[in-house]
């Protein structure tokens, strides 16, 4: 692991910790963002790409609203309402770091061989994403039907990656001019 896992880590864990202290209306945006995240993916991967960015602050607008309000109309036991608001701070949490942890670009080594990240990112970040392990996983979502083909999986892992990779990647990306 490398300090970008930790950064990640680190990031989710302040997710979860909103949503518990949100109760229901962390659990109402964890829900929503699962709900509409492929949506807004497909949006922002077009031409409209804010259109998607401003769609999405509009729905955690909404849903962060009406979770205030459910909070002031429902009284439920502080422990409910905390572990509530965990589950929702953590969908939102795995949602926004697999999408991280796929959205660095695919480049393509000396011998055309495509590589994921590419080697043109940042140096100052390179050594820690390319060694990353969560990176390593978001590279076996991204690239989940070019592996396969390879037997890079075993029967319980493929399943698990083919789910993944259908949520999280529009299109096919390695097919666009690298």
């Amino acid at each position: 692991m490398t300090w970008f896992d930790f950064l990640l880590m680190a990031f989710m864990a302040s997710l979860v910790s909103f949503g518990i202290k949100k109760k229901m209306a962390g659990l109402l945006v964890g829900l929503g963002a699962s709900l509409i995240f492929r949506l807004l993916l497909g949006i922002s991967a077009s031409s409209y790409f804010l259109v998607g960015i401003v769609l999405a602050m509009i729905a955690g607008l909404i849903l962060g609203l009406l979770g205030i309000r459910l909070n002031t109309q429902f009284t439920i036991p502080d422990i409910a309402g905390n572990i509530l608001g965990g589950i929702g701070g953590s969908l939102l949490g795995i949602l926004m770091v697999l999408a991280v942890i796929t959205s660095f670009p695919l480049g393509k080594n000396i011998n055309g061989v495509i590589v994921y990240p590419s080697h043109e990112i940042k140096p100052s970040i390179r050594a820690a994403v390319q060694q990353s392990y969560l990176v390593n996983i978001g590279r076996n979502i991204l690239l989940y039907p070019l592996l396969k083909n390879q037997n890079y999986f075993d029967d319980s892992q493929d399943k698990v990656y083919e789910v993944l990779h259908r949520l999280i990647v529009v299109g096919k990306p390695w097919e666009k001019e690298l």
